[in-house]
């Protein structure tokens, strides 16, 4: 199984929000963890990195994987998370 990090960006959207938006989001990363595909490929600037975004409406969670490891990069409302 995957260990999950996160960016402390990431860790500071996720504790910041209520309780309803928290469990959305653990649960949205729990199902990344077994199936990283689940997100879409970001293009431009985030292509090379292999950066994929996951919606959690109204958030995305931005996210790269390797087989070992989930890194949650940024978890914030829709209309800000790629700025």
């Amino acid at each position: 199984m995957r260990s999950v990090r996160y960016s402390s960006g990431a860790f500071k959207s996720i504790a910041g929000l209520n309780e309803d938006g928290r469990l959305k989001i653990e649960t949205a990363i729990g199902e990344i963890v077994v199936n990283p595909l689940i997100g879409k490929k970001l293009r431009g600037k985030f292509e090379r990195e292999g950066i994929r975004s996951h919606r959690v409406w109204p958030f995305r969670i931005v996210y790269s994987f390797t087989s070992d490891e989930l890194a949650v990069k940024a978890v914030s409302h829709r209309k800000d998370v790629y700025r």
